[in-house]
């Protein structure tokens, strides 16, 4: 499926018809990002019949883009989306990063294949619907949520065990048993996951080791493993944790040299998203040693 040509746009300027005005905010959270929209963002927008999932006055995955400050115009006036003339209310569903997507034309959906490779940005997708509009009420202000869910880990080294801050210095992160892949239903706002298992997921690491962030699917995994330079691996078993889409989960790790532990703690500050709270998790390392790809950085 590809985005909308200007001659397929059936939303016309008309006689007695009226613009449809848009603008955007990220709804109690900040896009992975920043906080800001960015000059050149631009998002998608479809226009459906009023309390219905069928598209209307062929709209469908309509480019708008904005400036940097939240308001977003059409990228020309050919593509510019009008209301029906018979002034029938319609909603509208808007997504970013804008794509060209897959599915079909009844059922528009944002695919991501693999979880690693992939600009954070592209992975962080962020959805709206705003409903009852008509040429009465022209202004269409999307309150943009994000779907998936975002990792948080902040690492020590427990140095009454041996190890030091130091020691993490290179570590690397990867999540195990993530499915893939992840395919998210535009229109009724819903998103499904493929039956294989993906190849592991690393998470972007700090140079210092002491910190690591990934956006990750809103499903539960297998593990989280944690390899130092020098070839220790403390496994982190999270087969049992659902991450909600729309929240950030910060954990605090600290890594035990003697025995070889993960202490992990789910803290309550979750900066910018919806805010979880949990309590102290205590892990065994797995006893396997296992040789990592090239993690990402960043």
């Amino acid at each position: 499926m590809t985005s909308c040509s200007k001659n397929e746009i059936e939303s016309i300027n008309e006689e007695g018809s009226v613009q449809a005005t848009f603008s955007g905010s990220i709804s109690e959270m900040t896009r992975v990002s920043g906080t800001s929209w960015d000059a050149n963002d631009a998002i998608g927008i479809f226009m459906l019949q009023n309390g219905t999932t069928n598209l209307t006055g062929g709209v469908s995955n309509v480019q708008y883009t904005t400036t940097g400050d939240g308001t977003f115009t059409a990228n020309d006036a050919e593509s510019t989306i009008y209301y029906p003339v018979n002034k029938s209310k319609v909603d509208f569903v808007a997504y970013y990063p804008y794509a060209t997507l897959s599915g079909t034309a009844s059922d528009p959906t944002y695919v991501i294949s693999n979880w690693n490779g992939v600009s954070q940005d592209k992975l962080d997708l962020l959805v709206a619907k705003s409903t009852a509009h008509s040429a009465t009420n022209p202004d269409v202000a999307f309150g943009f949520s994000h779907q998936f869910s975002r990792l948080e880990l902040n690492l020590s080294a427990d140095t009454e065990t041996g190890l030091t801050n130091a020691d993490l210095a290179g570590v690397k992160v990867r999540i195990t048993g993530i499915n893939r892949p992840a395919t998210y239903h535009l229109i009724d706002q819903t998103v499904s996951y493929g039956t294989a298992l993906d190849e592991d997921v690393f998470m972007y690491v700090a140079a210092n080791g002491l910190s690591a962030n990934a956006i990750i699917p809103s499903v539960t995994g297998e593990s989280i493993v944690f390899t130092l330079a020098n070839g220790d691996s403390f496994t982190w078993d999270i087969s049992s944790v659902t991450f909600e889409s729309g929240k950030c989960y910060t954990y605090s790790i600290a890594l035990k040299a003697n025995p070889m532990t993960v202490e992990a703690s789910l803290t309550s500050v979750i900066n910018d998203w919806n805010k979880v709270s949990g309590g102290l998790i205590s892990l065994d390392q797995d006893a396997a040693t296992t040789t990592d790809p090239e993690n990402g950085s960043g």
